[in-house]
């Protein structure tokens, strides 16, 4: 919007560059500020890169195109009319605003590499171009049909239809796994910690992320994900109840379900404080 107003002028503008910082500077702040804790999101260079994997961006950026983009951000009715819309607009046109919305949108999810490609999440930037240029595409082929003879008209409008009811089609049937809770075992999580603990009592945790579990249970602690490293789990287990760790929680699977490592450890001196079926709470 910026270019058709201002032309080539736009490079040089200094109110664009204010506006970028203006957008960004709430969350600078914030990322410099949370390097001072202890780590919870990636904050430093070295954890951004092993993060982004840029050693793998080949691999990152064909699984985009060929499978992100046409499965989950436009489905595969909606990107061949993608591709009809894009071929007029990007191409026939060449319109600046949405070759820059597209192309800076792209290019943002090339660079984070294996970050986008774990995080489903970060194609929506995608959505509303994508949708825009679907739409475009459906206006394009409807005036295409409409200039046909009657009995081809029919035919075409059939297709077209179907082009555009296989979208949301597609969609339920690709994305129904996004609704399905994996992190049942929290549910009861604030209830447990408020049965067997006070409010200022520290907790470790086992859970993959780690400051999930924490949060459901209002807790302050520590967490490891102790299944990926069970030879590790003992010492980790000794050192956060050095540091003051009065309980350890965890989902009731793998080295603490019944009969697992842990399990044995604390069920030898004596029964969890919580254990619902699903979550397990022991005292250290």
């Amino acid at each position: 919007m910026t270019w058709r107003r201002l032309g080539k002028k736009t490079l040089t503008d200094g109110r664009l560059y204010a506006a970028g910082l203006l957008s960004m500077g709430a969350v600078i702040a914030w990322y410099a500020w949370a390097r001072t804790g202890l780590y919870v999101v990636p904050t430093r260079a070295g954890e951004y890169s092993n993060l982004l994997a840029w050693s793998r961006l080949p691999y990152f950026i064909q699984f985009q195109l060929l499978s992100r983009w046409p499965e989950v951000v436009m489905t595969y009715g909606g990107t061949a009319l993608f591709f009809v819309g894009a071929k007029d607009v990007l191409w026939k046109q060449r319109e600046v605003f949405w070759l820059a919305w597209f192309g800076g949108v792209a290019v943002h999810l090339f660079a984070m590499g294996g970050y986008s490609h774990y995080h489903e999440y970060t194609a929506l930037p995608l959505a509303p171009v994508a949708a825009g240029l679907i739409g475009v595409g459906i206006a394009r082929l409807r005036e295409k049909a409409s200039a046909l003879p009657k009995p081809k008209r029919s035919l075409a409008y059939a297709g077209l239809a179907f082009l555009v009811l296989s979208i949301p089609a597609h969609a339920a049937g690709r994305i129904g796994h996004w609704y399905k809770q994996g992190f049942d075992f929290t549910s009861r999580a604030g209830e447990a910690a408020a049965a067997v603990s006070g409010p200022d009592d520290l907790f470790y945790t086992n859970c993959q992320a780690s400051s999930v579990l924490l949060y459901y249970l209002d807790r302050r602690g520590w967490s490891d994900e102790l299944d990926v490293q069970p030879d590790l789990a003992g010492g980790l287990v000794d050192r956060a109840a050095a540091k003051g760790a009065r309980f350890i929680a965890s989902e009731k699977r793998g080295l603490f379900a019944e009969g697992g490592a842990m399990w044995k450890r604390f069920r030898a001196k004596g029964a969890p404080v919580w254990d619902d079926g699903k979550l397990v709470i022991f005292p250290l």
